[in-house]
């Protein structure tokens, strides 16, 4: 990612609460503002513009599950973030096993209800406007799995399978992506079921579109370089 993020988002933090390390790019604290430690509004047009002319694409992460507390949208509009103080007492935080979709990152990085249209109508906005201003060729979008509210806790059969709102939202993003430029790359790091990736990969796909999957296959491609037969699969691919 490469919108603003906060000043000491770069620093590791002091001992014992070394939770991240190294700069990322995940605590956007804009989702339109180039982050100064890589340059301006002009830096990001001469690289576009240079990669084209050599007859290459450039694509960016977009990362819209989550903002920065800093980030104007949450200030805002608190409400668009999903539930952090649970019946049970606890925070909402790094729960992944029994809040995953829900869950937040750290007090400080909220993330967003997808089931609220405005924040789902903000967001795309705001990365059709990256598009649009820098002549960008598309998104690698950052954790689409997270796009659904209609799945309990602890419930992977859920969020694995078909969800109807999430792939509402994640059409919506395509298309308006292929409205600008019929040959943007939509890529998704969804991490789900093949029941719900197979459709992506077909969709559209008999104009010559189709949506790209960032998958995880680092498991077996580990297996296979040690040459384990075990958890070796690559059918997927």
């Amino acid at each position: 990612p490469i919108t603003q993020n906060p000043l000491h988002a770069e620093v590791e933090y002091p001992a014992p609460h070394r939770k991240y390390s190294g700069y990322h790019g995940y605590w956007p604290i804009s989702a339109t503002k180039v982050d100064h430690r890589f340059g301006d509004e002009k830096s990001l047009h001469h690289l576009v513009g240079a990669v084209h002319g050599q007859d290459m694409n450039i694509i960016l992460d977009y990362v819209s599950n989550h903002v920065h507390v800093e980030n104007p949208i949450y200030k805002a509009h608190p409400e668009w973030a999903s539930i952090l103080d649970l019946p049970d007492g606890r925070k909402n935080i790094r729960i992944w096993d029994e809040h995953r979709l829900t869950t937040w990152f750290d007090l400080f990085i909220p993330t967003i209800d997808f089931s609220i249209f405005e924040a789902v109508d903000l967001m795309t906005d705001s990365a059709l406007y990256m598009l649009q201003k820098y002549k960008i060729d598309g998104f690698r979008w950052d954790l689409t799995k997270g796009f659904t509210q209609n799945c309990g806790p602890s419930d992977d059969g859920c969020t694995n399978n078909y969800q109807a709102d999430r792939v509402a939202v994640l059409k919506e993003y395509a298309d308006y992506s292929w409205s600008l430029d019929p040959n943007h790359y939509v890529i998704f790091e969804h991490l789900g079921g093949d029941n719900e990736e197979s459709e992506w990969a077909n969709y559209r796909l008999d104009e010559g579109k189709g949506i790209m999957m960032w998958g995880k296959m680092t498991n077996p491609y580990n297996q296979l370089s040690m040459g384990f037969g075990s958890d070796a699969s690559i059918e997927r691919m």
